[in-house]
C-alpha cells in the first residue's frame, strides 16, 4: 500500500533460464474494510452503550491498524435509519455507478460534488498564528501523556503531518484559504478518536461520533453539534494548557 505498486515474480524456467524475473505494475485502489461486531462471538459483541476505547478491536489485524495514520470507528446504528448506510451506499454505487441513490441526487449530481472537491483541493491555504500554536500544543501534550518508560512516546513525528493535513482539508472543505482554530479542533478530535481506539482513553476524552454524529438530519441536531464542538474547543485549550507547558495559546480576549 505504501509503494502503490504490485510486483509479479516470474520463475526463470518459464523462459528456459535459471534466473527469476520480476515485473512491477503501478496500482490505484480504494481500500476499506467492514467488521460486523454483531456476527462475531459473544465476547466481541459491541453493546450500544460501549464507551470509546472499550470497543474490542481484536478482529482487526494489528498490522492493518498500524498501516494507516487514522482509525475511525463509525457507529451508524440508529432507530431512525437503516443499519450501516455507508456500507449499503458503497455496494450500491459499485453495482450501479450511474444510479440515483438519494433524492438529493436529483438536485446535486456526482459531477457537482466532483467539481466542488476539485475546487477545494486546489485552494492554497495557510495557518493562522492561533491555529498553528494550537496544533503544536495538542501534539506536544498528546506526546507527553502517551509516553511510558518502556516504549517511549506512542506518537511519531508523522502524527504532526496528519494533524496539519486534516486541518488544511477541513479549511478547504469550508472554502477558506486560512486554517482557523475550529479546523484544528476537528483535526484533533479525529486524531484523538484514532489514538483512543488504538491505545485507550486518556484525560482528553472524546465521544465516539464527535465529529460525524449519525443523527444529523435537521437543524436542531446541527445546533447541538455546534454547541458540543464549542465545548470541545474549550476542553482542548484546557488540555494544552495543562499538559503542554510552554505552548502559548491566544485567548479570545487576546
Amino acid at each position: 500500500m505504501e509503494s502503490r505498486s504490485i510486483t509479479v515474480y516470474i520463475p526463470g524456467k518459464k523462459f528456459g533460464d535459471d534466473v527469476d524475473q520480476q515485473t512491477t505494475f503501478p496500482i490505484q485502489c480504494s481500500f476499506w474494510s467492514f467488521v460486523d461486531m454483531d456476527s462475531s462471538s459473544r465476547k466481541n459483541i459491541q453493546k450500544t452503550n460501549t464507551l470509546i476505547g472499550q470497543m474490542d478491536c481484536s478482529l482487526i489485524p494489528a498490522n492493518l491498524v498500524e498501516a494507516f495514520g487514522l482509525l475511525i470507528n463509525c457507529n451508524e446504528s440508529s432507530p431512525c435509519h437503516s443499519f450501516l448506510p455507508t456500507v449499503q451506499h458503497t455496494l450500491k454505487k459499485a453495482i450501479d455507478p450511474e444510479g440515483l441513490l438519494y433524492l438529493a441526487s436529483k438536485q446535486f449530481t456526482t459531477e457537482d460534488f466532483e467539481k466542488l472537491l476539485a475546487f477545494a483541493k486546489n485552494l492554497n491555504v495557510e495557518f493562522s498564528l492561533e491555529a498553528e500554536r494550537m496544533i503544536h500544543g495538542y501534539y506536544l501534550a498528546s506526546r507527553r501523556i502517551r509516553t511510558d518508560s518502556i516504549c517511549g512516546s506512542k506518537l511519531s513525528a508523522s502524527a504532526l503531518k496528519y494533524l496539519v493535513s486534516l486541518s488544511e482539508a477541513h479549511a478547504r472543505l469550508n472554502l477558506r484559504t486560512k486554517v482557523l482554530k475550529e479546523d484544528v479542533v476537528i483535526a484533533a478530535l479525529l486524531f484523538e478518536t484514532s489514538l483512543t481506539l488504538k491505545y485507550g482513553t486518556t484525560v482528553f476524552c472524546v465521544a465516539p461520533n464527535a465529529v460525524f454524529p449519525f443523527e444529523l438530519y435537521n437543524e436542531e441536531y446541527l445546533e447541538q453539534r455546534d454547541i458540543y464542538l464549542t465545548h470541545c474547543q474549550q476542553q482542548l485549550l484546557q488540555f494544552i494548557a495543562t499538559y503542554g507547558p510552554g505552548t502559548a495559546i491566544f485567548t479570545n480576549d487576546e
